[in-house]
């Protein structure tokens, strides 16, 4: 994605396991970005809990504020650029992004996209679009 729809993002809703609490759905607001490079971009969030959300080569987690990496599971981005208008752009960015994997030395096709995958009940639904 090119850096305004970064810069663009203002919260996100993310799910994640916690090993102690169970399934744990938390929103996050966002208050910087750093770009990386293709494959890796990183949120810092405002929160007591956790300070960072990490988009890192296929992956994505969140740095609890005591120190442990959680792996999400689920998440909704809130009042950004981030649009996708139809299924052919959903798609091309897609593939963009699994290029970006392979040119980097990533194996995309081990990479999972997020997908609710948490062994518990279903998330909540998103939030209504802010104003």
């Amino acid at each position: 994605l090119d850096w305004t729809q970064l810069e663009g993002v203002r919260g996100i809703t993310a799910t994640y396991q916690d090993p102690r609490r169970g399934r744990v759905t938390a929103g996050l607001l966002i208050d910087g970005v750093q770009w990386h490079n293709h494959t890796a971009t990183a949120f810092s969030i405002q929160s007591g809990f956790a300070t960072e959300l990490r988009v890192w080569n296929g992956e994505v987690s969140l740095l609890l504020a005591d120190g442990n990496e959680v792996e999400l599971c689920a998440a909704v981005v809130r009042c950004s650029s981030l649009t996708v208008n139809d299924a052919l752009e959903a798609e091309s960015k897609l593939e963009e992004a699994y290029a970006a994997l392979e040119a980097a030395g990533y194996d995309a096709a081990r990479r999972r996209r997020l997908d609710d995958s948490c062994d518990a009940p279903p998330s909540p639904p998103p939030p209504p679009p802010c104003q």
